[in-house]
């Protein structure tokens, strides 16, 4: 499955003392994220924490739209915490697994319909 993964950031670098990467910063990199997401035309985008869900979608509650699809600008989006979550809330572990296995059955079922 590693092979037909492909990881990218919201923003290129990240900021100073981890924080999260504000509007300015995320607005100069959106360029470079949309040219990203053109050359490799993903079946699913896997918005992975807030910075990314809030980025894509001006998404506000990651807690009450985790695992699901959601459809924008012709793109699939799959919306779940980011695995750096677990470390600090280890109670999202199972739910961060179950989103990913649910992610992945949704991929397996579009590859067979491609196939078929």
């Amino acid at each position: 499955v590693r092979n037909e993964v492909y990881i990218t950031n919201i923003v290129k670098c990240r900021p100073p003392k981890n924080r999260a990467p504000n509007d300015t910063e995320r607005m100069m990199c959106s360029d470079y994220l949309e040219n990203e997401l053109t050359i490799i035309k993903p079946k699913i985008i896997c918005l992975m924490g807030n910075t990314a869900y809030h980025s894509i979608l001006d998404g506000k509650e990651i807690s009450k739209n985790h695992g699901r699809l959601i459809h924008k600008n012709n793109r699939v989006y799959f919306v779940t915490f980011h695995p750096a979550a677990i470390i600090y809330n280890q109670k999202l572990g199972k739910i961060f697994s179950a989103d990913i296995k649910k992610m992945v059955s949704i991929l397996q079922k579009l590859n067979k319909k491609h196939r078929d």
